[in-house]
């Protein structure tokens, strides 16, 4: 139809016109024809230069510099230029050119006629490479500047980014959403150093906390290239000219920290601080707080015993894995002054980094003041809010807290979160390590709760270093908890007034207030958390202690003085040359003269002084320390120069010794540890301290103490002195009946659930020792005996029970006569086990027989006397084992114990005695013989997997290899450390390659290394050999941890810790610790954690010192 537009009526596509498709080809080809000229140009623009030829390099104002590499510009490179001037860099416009075809570009400085010298060279991952080779191959080197990306932030804050938020800036419901980084630079050490940090948004950066002083237009909103090119000229070389390479403020402090020992990098952060002030760069507020409170300290000058010898420092800095606080660890002992300078520089260097911390909490969420913004006063202020108020601190808050407005806040209810956190945490752990959790213990699991409260405290970042025991009884709700306090010579010398503004010196008493409010305020938190970790607890028994270093320091010098004046008068009186030299002709002779010879009073006279001087005999007597120094003071206002004189010029031997017994007096004092003195102890009860914690804002927590009753004696000058402590931590309530005695001494029935996770009816039949369960049947069966309230009948039926259980021969053998004399009423007879007596006599017999030649009769005799001891412990139908831990116990109840099977426990020196005669037997050749014992060893102690190690490395020597396998798989069946799983592997590993299982040899091998660095270097050469046998052969072996797992299970060989006893370890340690059997509880919580890789932590080993009676 006419008139009919095609182009809306007809549904096809049209082909594109013939003309649009020519101009695409041409456009095609013409952009080839660019990029071609490009290429020949930037070529033309370059000297020819062999890529594989190392670049010269020349200095540059102290920095290693390249060999520049001129570039004649073009108009197809892209370029920026940018002045240097003032940065102390001899360069007009420096820049960065971006070459066609190459994705990395140039850095370097412009010059006239059109050319670009080359310095460095940046890739597209942030990396920059001092180099003028244009072609270098940059895989091989490491880069010299570069940016790392460590987190990402949503803030609020636009002056982050330049003032105003662009609208380029990637935002989520309003705010800006960025990547947050560090800027690091080498050293001349070689060594990476933190020069600045850096924002991402958009791709878009901002440069922060940069040591030079940058425009906003160097500093933010930056596209990739022009972020490198300021790096590198402005963060890097300028800064490296101007006084050595460093970064700005706290980031500049803690990387010198990491890269430097504890005092070089204090006084390098200090240096450099000066530094960049002289040469006009930033210095932060927080740095200049840093470097005014090390100088107060010392740390500029001499600290003599902090020194480093031989470039190796006394101290080493570690940082905890959990709270981030840092710790300054000696190898080797300090006098006391030392150790208490130590601390104090621990304590100042964790102020510092708390109040980084809570700048950095303000940069990430929009709040001031931040490290860039911050002042010294500011910083003054903050870091006495926290001195006096450490529960601002101490945990990273949950919200914003305004430490400068509102510093009396006391934060109870996060401090009762985290406590909860930390049980649910707990438990969290308990139920994915397979642990079989009762309901009964879901809410007071002994075991949850001491984790958590260990975590918890362990957490906590203080600014000074504390220790902590405690005690939980969740049945009464009663919890003890004790506490190390900081003295008042850890206090800072100066705080910032906050009236007037002014840094002002604090005397001892302002010092011994600090600390007493510090030590109280940290007091409530331990508090908090004890009642946050369950809601079972309803009182917390507070105590806080001194280690009394500052008193060991007093008492210590006033000692050493006393001790040194002596010394010194003596020496004084050696070295004058006149008296020497007129006794000199007297000697030994003379002093015997004046004792033959003499009027007997003068004689009488001499002993008398001798008597009352400081001798050996005097320095050495078993007298306290206070006689001594009174002896001491006493002898200096008594004795005159002249009879001291007299006294040296007859007795010079003994004047020498006596300086000698002064030194050692001296090493004395200064070895002797302080006691631990309890300065105050205080019972919070729960709901009473929440709602006073609620209604009060904590400014004087002297006012908690005194409303719960607590009991101290403080004074304005001292501080806390000594008290008595008002509750013991091992008291019952605390801990629960007889938690912390062996099993051997107690007698208590367990319940099934119980007795299904330890193997075990009663607790007794977790006793390992022969010695304690016999001396502990004998006391239980005394203490019934004298118990009233019994009929002698049900006494004796109780004793006879006891003994049956035991299962111990000698105490069947006396059963008759310890009823008959509970039933008639006698004492009860005196019984002593003869089987130790009995072996050290035949020992002593046989070792008289080696020494007369009868080496037979010396085997025979001890062979005879073990037999018997042997048929003794197996008679009546009881099983004699033998136990090295709490754990094999268990682990032997669950695995190997038949039903209402009756254990007699072997005594060591019957297990040791076939242990020995094995290894005699062994080197004799009589291997038929020894391995008799070995095998009676495996007999008696089949949950000991040291045995089974034990039993395969005397097999090897036979070349059994058959039995070896059966030995090692033995051992990993109840291996619970490591080692012991290293070396089952290790013969497994030697046995299978024997069997020509090459696979598994190796797998096998490659576990055992792995497991631990234990094992010895001719077994590591060994497995690496059957490696590299198995290699050369073609061998398809395992590579990887997850082939070599593989391997292993495809043959059926248990993978440690996966092994059957490990489950058993878990759930007996859960149970144990929820029973209140400490003694096993803490052998088994060491097992699982060894399972797990044995790396216990802080909250490991305090959760295990609470287990310690």
């Amino acid at each position: 139809m006419t008139g009919t537009n095609s182009n809306t009526s007809d549904p096809r596509p049209r082909k594109p016109a013939r003309w649009l498709r020519n101009l695409g080809v041409n456009a095609a080809r013409y952009a080839r024809q660019v990029e071609s000229t490009a290429q020949s140009m930037f070529a033309g623009a370059l000297p020819m230069h062999n890529m594989f030829t190392p670049t010269p390099t020349n200095p540059l104002l102290g920095v290693k510099m390249p060999s520049a590499e001129t570039i004649v510009l073009n108009p197809l490179m892209r370029r920026r230029s940018f002045s240097v001037d003032g940065t102390g860099l001899p360069f007009d416009r420096v820049g960065w050119v971006q070459m066609p075809g190459l994705r990395r570009f140039a850095l370097g400085y412009f010059t006239s006629h059109g050319r670009f010298g080359t310095l460095a060279m940046a890739d597209d991952t942030g990396a920059v490479y001092m180099t003028g080779d244009l072609y270098a191959n940059l895989d091989v080197r490491e880069p010299d500047l570069e940016l790392d990306v460590t987190d990402s932030l949503v803030t609020d804050d636009d002056s982050r980014f330049g003032g105003t938020k662009p609208a380029h800036i990637a935002t989520v419901e309003g705010s800006a959403r960025a990547l947050v980084g560090d800027i690091q630079g080498r050293d001349g050490n070689g060594r990476m150093a933190w020069l600045a940090g850096f924002l991402k948004s958009a791709n878009r950066y901002t440069i922060e906390n940069a040591r030079a002083e940058l425009p906003a237009r160097l500093r933010t909103d930056l596209e990739y290239r022009d972020l490198m090119a300021v790096c590198f000229f402005h963060l890097y070389l300028a800064v490296s000219v101007n006084g050595g390479l460093q970064g700005y403020g706290a980031g500049n402090i803690i990387s010198n920290f990491r890269r430097f020992s504890p005092l070089a990098a204090i006084r390098t952060s200090v240096a450099q601080t000066d530094t960049a002030r002289a040469h006009r760069m930033r210095v932060s507020g927080l740095e200049e707080y840093f470097a005014d409170t090390m100088r107060r300290i010392g740390v500029m000058g001499d600290l003599s015993e902090l020194e480093a010898d031989h470039g190796r420092e006394p101290l080493y800095m570690i940082e905890s894995s959990v709270s981030h606080a840092r710790f300054l660890v000696w190898e080797k002992r300090m006098p006391y002054d030392a150790m208490l300078t130590s601390l104090k520089l621990e304590g100042a260097v964790n102020r510092f980094l708390l109040i980084d911390k809570w700048l950095d909490y303000n940069a990430a969420h929009s709040e001031q003041p931040i490290e860039d913004t911050v002042t010294f006063k500011q910083v003054a202020r903050i870091d006495r809010r926290l001195l006096r108020n450490p529960s601002l601190s101490a945990l990273p808050p949950t919200h914003p807290v305004h430490i400068l407005d509102d510093p009396e806040c006391f934060r109870v209810d996060d401090y009762l979160h985290f406590g909860r956190g930390m049980s649910l945490s707990a438990s969290l752990d308990a139920s994915q390590a397979g642990v079989a959790v009762d309901v009964r213990h879901l809410a007071g699991s002994e075991w949850i709760y001491r984790h958590a409260l260990a975590n918890a405290v362990n957490a906590l970042w203080l600014p000074f270093r504390f220790d902590t025991d405690f005690r939980s009884n969740l049945q009464q709700g009663e919890v003890s908890f004790a506490f190390t306090s900081a003295s008042r010579t850890l206090m800072p010398d100066e705080l910032i007034n906050m009236r007037s503004g002014a840094m002002t010196e604090l005397d001892e008493a302002e010092r011994s207030r600090i600390s007493a409010e510090y030590n109280l305020q940290i007091g409530l938190i331990f508090a908090s958390l004890a009642f946050g970790a369950s809601e079972q607890v309803r009182c917390v028994s507070l105590r806080m202690d001194s280690l009394g270093l500052e008193e060991a320091v007093y008492e210590r010098d006033n000692a050493i003085k006393t001790l040194m004046d002596n010394a010194m008068t003596q020496i004084s009186d050696l070295t004058n040359l006149e008296d020497f030299t007129a006794h000199a002709g007297q000697g030994r002779f003379g002093e015997r003269g004046s004792a033959l010879f003499s009027d007997p009073e003068e004689t009488s006279g001499v002993g008398d002084d001798e008597h009352d001087g400081v001798q050996t005999q005097d320095m050495q007597a078993d007298t306290d320390f206070d006689r001594e120094l009174r002896d001491l003071l006493e002898h200096d206002g008594s004795t005159s120069s002249d009879e001291t004189t007299m006294h040296h010029a007859e007795s010079e031997d003994d004047t020498v010794q006596s300086l000698l017994n002064v030194d050692e007096e001296f090493d004395r004092l200064r070895n002797s540890n302080p006691s631990i003195k309890h300065l105050l102890t205080v019972t919070f009860t729960r709901d009473e301290f929440i709602d006073y914690m609620h209604a009060n804002s904590c400014a004087d927590p002297f006012a908690v103490y005194d409303a719960f009753g607590a009991q101290y004696d403080y004074d304005g000058t001292e501080g806390f002195r000594p008290v008595e402590p008002s509750f013991s931590m091992d008291e019952t309530r605390f801990t629960g009946d007889a938690a912390y005695t062996i099993p051997e001494r107690r007698d208590r029935p367990l319940d099934a659930t119980v007795a299904r996770s330890l193997g075990a009816h009663n607790v007794r039949d977790l006793s390992i020792s022969r010695e304690e369960l016999f001396r502990g049947t004998l006391e239980l069966i005394a203490d019934t005996a004298k118990n009233d309230n019994l009929r002698a009948d049900r006494k004796a039926t109780y004793a006879m029970n006891l003994i049956e259980e035991c299962g111990d021969p000698e105490l069947r053998g006396h059963a008759t006569e310890i009823t008959t004399a509970i039933i008639d009423g006698t004492p009860i007879p005196q019984i002593t086990s003869t089987v130790e007596r009995a072996l050290a006599d035949a020992r002593r017999k046989s070792q008289e027989m080696v020494f007369s030649g009868d080496e037979e009769g010396a085997i025979v005799n001890m062979e005879r006397v073990i037999g018997e001891l042997d048929e003794m412990f197996e008679s009546d139908g009881v099983v004699p084992h033998y136990f090295t831990s709490y754990t094999d116990r268990v682990v032997y109840n669950r695995l190997f114990a038949m039903p209402d099977e009756r254990i007699a426990l072997v005594p060591d020196a019957l297990f040791q005695a076939h242990l020995d005669m094995g290894e005699v037997l062994f080197r004799y050749d009589r291997g038929e013989e020894a391995m008799t014992h070995l095998n009676t060893l495996v007999r008696y102690a089949p949950a000991t997997a040291g045995v089974h190690i034990q039993q395969a490395i005397r097999l090897c020597a036979s070349e059994d290899w058959n039995s070896v396998r059966a030995a090692a798989l033995n051992a990993l069946r109840v291996a619970c450390d490591p080692v012991d799983a290293a070396n089952a592997y290790y013969y497994f590993a030697c046995a299978s390659w024997m069997k020509g299982d090459t696979a598994v040899a190796v797998a096998a091998g490659n576990l055992a290394t792995s497991l631990t660095q234990n094992l010895a270097p001719a077994q590591r050469a060994e497995l690496e050999r059957f490696r590299n046998l198995a290699m050369a052969q073609g061998e398809q072996i395992a590579q990887t941890g997850v082939q070599t797992v593989g391997v292993l299970m495809r043959h059926d060989v248990p993978v440690w810790p996966q092994v059957e006893c490990a489950q058993i370890i878990r759930d007996a340690a859960f149970t144990a610790t929820n029973e209140k059997i400490f003694p096993v509880a803490q052998a088994l919580n060491v097992s699982w954690y060894a399972l797990q890789g044995g790396n216990l932590g802080p909250g490991g080993m305090q959760f295990l010192r609470s287990l310690n009676a």
